[in-house]
């Protein structure tokens, strides 16, 4: 459990600093990201909003990791699940989004916050 809390800690914290500094990128090149929240009004994004969801996703992730540890090609299931997760994510973000500007912004903080999580992740589950 120790090892899988490191990787997991590890990968979250890679993340949320990806994912800040890909919204800080973003408002500088293309200002304000501007996407449907839950009640249905447009608001701009917030660079707490991506980390929150940026640790709350990590945390998901290493619970499916941990649920899959013992199953035969732990691995490459967990792989296809985050990779099923990122494309309807993707899809949300583009359909909340109010620009596809901020469609492709909030894809590539999806991207920024999943690599270095599925990838500790990843290899915490190989080495098993």
């Amino acid at each position: 459990m120790k090892t899988l809390m490191r990787a997991a800690g590890t990968g979250i914290v890679t993340a949320v600093v990806f994912v800040a500094a890909v919204f800080f990128v973003a408002d500088a090149a293309s200002g304000p990201l501007i996407a449907e929240t839950p009640d249905g009004e447009l608001g701009e994004a917030s660079v707490v909003g991506a980390v929150v969801f940026t640790i709350a996703g990590g945390v998901v992730a290493t619970g499916i990791a941990y649920l899959l540890r013992k199953r035969p090609r732990a691995e490459l299931r967990f792989i296809n699940i985050c990779a099923v997760f990122l494309v309807i994510f993707g899809a949300w973000a583009f359909n909340q989004a109010n620009d596809l500007t901020t469609g492709i912004w909030l894809n590539v903080m999806h991207l920024a916050a999943a690599a270095p999580i599925i990838d500790q992740l990843r290899r915490w589950l190989r080495s098993r």
